[in-house]
């Protein structure tokens, strides 16, 4: 009996595994959409439904060779997180979008530094505010 629910529970987690991608497929549809018809209003063409489903089927296609990808970087980093080193690797043949991820890279890593500079710089002003106040607190009692 336990091998029947065993086998239950694969099928539940299958059923809702695909729920989910037919929610992301979808919710990708539904932006492409969106996308197109922007565009289309903005150029003045027209978006017919069959582009429209060709365009986010190639997205979702190209979405799915991506996260392989980077499930393969990291497998042979011997990790078990993707990062930022994955992501690099994974657009290295397309030299703008390479650049373009660089250096929104480049930038988070910046921006970390400077958080690091500011709690320290807090953490010392912190502690002589604190030493200021004792002094205060000592003299008003004297």
């Amino acid at each position: 009996m336990s091998s029947m629910k065993m086998a239950d529970n694969n099928t539940d987690d299958d059923y809702e595994s695909l729920q989910y991608q037919q929610r992301l497929k979808a919710a990708l549809h539904y932006t492409t959409m969106k996308i197109c018809q922007q565009q289309s209003s903005e150029l003045d063409v027209v978006c017919t439904k069959q582009l429209v489903a060709s365009i986010s089927e190639t997205a979702w296609r190209q979405c799915q060779k991506f996260a392989e990808d980077m499930e393969m970087f990291t497998k042979h980093a011997k990790r078990t997180t993707v990062n930022a080193d994955d992501i690099k690797m994974l657009t290295r043949r397309s030299g703008s979008l390479h650049k373009y991820i660089s250096g929104v890279h480049e930038k988070l890593n910046e921006n970390k530094q400077d958080g690091k500079k500011q709690k320290k710089s807090k953490k010392k002003a912190g502690t002589s505010s604190t030493t200021v106040t004792m002094e205060t607190d000592e003299e008003s009692n004297m």
